[in-house]
């Protein structure tokens, strides 16, 4: 009998960020932006791959790794320090600053607010 080993396939998750400059956008793109973007942060806090491609202008792929490296900033900090420490609130500011960066470059709203 031969052992075969199983592996987790990692579903490859698109994100166009270029949507709403072709007038490409719909509601259901941005329920699927904000569903790939939920799990791609689930997936950063615990360390997991993650297999993805985006699509957009340089200022708005540059704008959108910003704020998903400042919402994983003032993640940790809330979970390491609780929301009342000057650390958390100065990530929250960083993360604030990054969310209205994204949102001008690509006209999407952040999903997490």
């Amino acid at each position: 009998m031969e052992n075969v080993m199983e592996t987790e396939e990692i579903v490859p998750v698109i994100i166009d960020l270029g949507a709403n400059r072709r007038g490409e956008l719909t509601e259901q793109t941005l329920m699927q932006l904000g569903a790939d973007i939920k799990y791609m942060i689930g997936r950063m806090f615990t360390g997991a791959p993650i297999n993805a491609m985006f699509k957009g202008t340089r200022s708005e792929l540059a704008s959108f790794g910003k704020a998903m490296f400042r919402e994983k900033k003032y993640m940790d900090s809330y979970l390491r320090y609780g929301l009342d420490d000057p650390r958390t609130y100065k990530d929250s500011y960083r993360l604030k600053s990054a969310v209205k960066n994204f949102e001008k470059a690509t006209g999407l709203k952040w999903p997490f607010k």
